[in-house]
């Protein structure tokens, strides 16, 4: 009986051990100055979690790896934690004092709330950790370089790595490039390749041009593959400019910058031509060259993992926007085949729509009922979709 009933001792112990060694981070309830006093007792930093309840992301984390073992052993070693919804409360006011521009970011602090070190995306639980330790090692914080880079005493290499931070991060590298650029570059400098490939550069550079004028020798050092996305990449970021900035659309400039594009000889330029011609046209409602500039697009699509996303997304932009019944038709096929290839929410819910507004009553509501169904299954809200069904019922 003795033996027993230590048994049982031991086992309720060993299952409260485990309860309390196995709850992952503990986050702290509280206002951001109780936080910050709770801090300097217990002399640690603080850890914000800055999230939104739309954030998908945010939910992968909270689901996979903030209640891990490892990671709450580390955490609530280390620092005071908390999470605080950006879109909610005081929220709104950290997230403009910190520059929380994408989600989840993560804060690290010293106790009076100084930022130390940041990082943003969903990471795996050996990278989370690592992220933690570099917050809590001087040289490796975001805030080291960033001081070094304020008093004009950083070196290429450091630059680099706080360029990465930056932009890991989702803050502006626009002052950072700059710089970089016109930092002496030693004979067969590596890091500006690097930086090129990754970060890429203003088409109107002189690093664009030498490497339009050197084009081959360029293709011989790092492969025609690599030269070709880094000028296609230089050409999507000269897009963008034209088309989506603040003052207007600069028409002129992309269709020259789209012929030059076009005499380069590059493969995916069609696509990707197609595809802000779309944009163009969209934008000044011109439906008749946005059907051409679609089929254009469509016709060019690489067969690989995306085309069934790419075919969803140009057959809902002509759901939206197109009404000849000849046209829809032909988006009606995207939508098809989309499903065909990956049958998601999403998509099963374009060809329901397409199919409602060709008239085919018995067809979409049958198909909405589909999307609806893997709506359930992946967790997606899906009221449009039960909307639309109510309109497909009214159909004559």
């Amino acid at each position: 009986m003795k033996t027993i009933r230590t048994f049982l001792i031991l086992t309720a112990c060993v299952f409260i051990s485990h309860q309390v060694f196995s709850q992952g981070i503990i986050f702290t309830e509280g206002d951001w100055a109780t936080i910050k006093a709770k801090a300097k007792q217990e002399n640690k930093m603080i850890f914000a979690d800055c999230y939104t309840t739309w954030c998908g992301p945010c939910k992968w984390m909270d689901k996979n790896v903030f209640h891990n073992d490892t990671v709450g052993a580390f955490y609530n070693s280390n620092f005071i934690c908390v999470s605080i919804d950006m879109e909610k409360g005081e929220g709104k006011e950290i997230s403009k004092l910190y520059e929380v521009g994408c989600y989840p970011t993560y804060i690290y602090t010293d106790v009076n709330g100084n930022l130390l070190h940041r990082e943003s995306g969903a990471f795996p639980v050996k990278k989370f950790v690592e992220a933690g330790k570099k917050a809590l090692t001087p040289e490796q914080r975001y805030s080291y370089y960033k001081e070094k880079f304020d008093a004009g005493d950083i070196s290429k290499k450091e630059l680099l790595t706080y360029i990465q931070l930056r932009n890991g991060s989702c803050l502006g590298i626009s002052e950072q490039k700059l710089q970089f650029f016109n930092m002496k570059s030693e004979e067969g400098d590596t890091l500006v390749w690097f930086f090129i490939k990754n970060y890429g550069i203003d088409i109107h550079s002189k690093e664009y041009e030498s490497i339009i004028s050197s084009r081959e020798e360029y293709n011989k050092k790092y492969s025609e593959e690599t030269v070709n996305r880094v000028i296609l990449n230089t050409y999507l970021s000269a897009f963008d400019k034209c088309l989506y900035n603040n003052v207007g659309m600069d028409t002129a400039q992309y269709i020259k910058l789209k012929a030059e594009l076009q005499g380069l000889n590059i493969p995916d330029a069609k696509t990707i031509i197609s595809d802000f011609d779309i944009a163009l046209y969209l934008n000044t409602q011109n439906w008749k060259q946005l059907v051409i500039a679609a089929k254009e697009y469509v016709s060019n699509l690489a067969k690989d993992e995306t085309e069934f996303s790419n075919l969803n997304n140009i057959a809902w932009v002509f759901y939206e926007n197109i009404n000849n019944d000849e046209d829809l038709k032909i988006a009606l096929g995207w939508a098809k085949r989309s499903v065909e290839l990956n049958p998601k929410y999403f998509n099963t819910d374009t060809y329901a729509a397409l199919l409602y507004k060709l008239g085919n009553k018995k067809e979409a509501v049958k198909v909405a009922n589909e999307a609806i169904e893997l709506a359930k299954k992946e967790g997606a809200d899906y009221s449009g979709t039960a909307i639309l069904l109510e309109e497909i019922k009214k159909l004559k």
